[in-house]
């Protein structure tokens, strides 16, 4: 049985779910506010936290959850360390972090199929497609390689 099969659900409800299962799953803690200002979700692999924007409607909630929870899964898994661990390492081009953020979605969606109901919220949106990659290089993953 998929775990996200209502979408009926308050926010409050939502939110409440997705802690259920980052909690199963090994993650510390969930964060939730609205004080983002360029990200809708962030991951912090040193202390297993996610962050959550909550300025985002359900569905989009529901995605970001899915992508940071992928971090996670890849930090497990030990896949891009040096990215989760210093993004700002010198050898990690825009281009790379594009491709990492990319495989990062494909966990995503895997995750997202299996726990929830695509008849319900249907298909994983991608935070980082690849129709989108030439924008995403060139503005925001150079911007952010400064910080």
């Amino acid at each position: 049985m998929k775990l996200f099969n209502n979408n009926k659900l308050t926010r409050k409800q939502l939110r409440r779910e997705v802690c259920i299962v980052a909690k199963s799953l090994g993650v510390n803690r969930v964060a939730f506010n609205n004080k983002a200002k360029f990200v809708c979700g962030s991951y912090n692999s040193k202390n297993k936290n996610i962050f959550i924007d909550t300025k985002q409607d359900k569905k989009d909630l529901l995605c970001t959850f899915f992508h940071e929870l992928a971090h996670h899964t890849a930090v497990k898994n030990r896949k891009w360390l040096p990215y989760h661990t210093n993004p700002s390492t010198p050898n990690l081009t825009a281009l790379r972090k594009f491709n990492i953020e990319n495989g990062i979605d494909k966990i995503a969606r895997t995750l997202w199929y299996k726990y929830v109901d695509t008849k319900v919220w249907g298909k994983y949106k991608y935070g980082y497609p690849k129709t989108q990659k030439q924008y995403l290089v060139n503005n925001f993953f150079k911007y952010f390689s400064k910080f």
